[in-house]
């Protein structure tokens, strides 16, 4: 039987292993690692996502990789400038402290409408 992601982390959970229990021991699991590996690379290569950008962006589900790959394709578009502040906010979801990116977009329309 192949090995999946999923299947090795259900052998984990089943073992009673949760949060950080689980997390680690897919850490050190290698072939859970390796498949994670494949997996990312598959991805990057399927919707053309710059290396540098995996570090940048929380990429954890297939829809994200496709969100991001979208963004870039309307980038490349000669978008309104509503349009292009409407992808880089969808980016922005995608970063690991988007909160940051979400409070300055609500203080900039408070201020706006103060």
């Amino acid at each position: 039987m192949k090995k999946s992601l999923q299947k090795i982390e259900d052998f984990y959970y089943q073992k009673g292993l949760r949060a950080d229990d689980l997390r680690q021991a897919l850490t050190d699991d290698q072939d859970y690692q390796k498949l994670l590996a494949e997996r990312k690379a598959s991805l990057q290569v399927n919707f053309n996502i710059p290396a540098e950008d995996e570090g940048k962006f929380v990429l954890s589900t297939d829809n994200d990789y496709e969100i991001l790959s979208t963004c870039y394709e309307l980038e490349k578009k000669n978008l309104s400038t509503g349009d292009e502040e409407l992808v880089g906010f969808i980016k922005s979801q995608l970063e690991l402290d988007w909160r940051n990116n979400l409070t300055d977009k609500i203080q900039s329309l408070k201020h706006k409408y103060k």
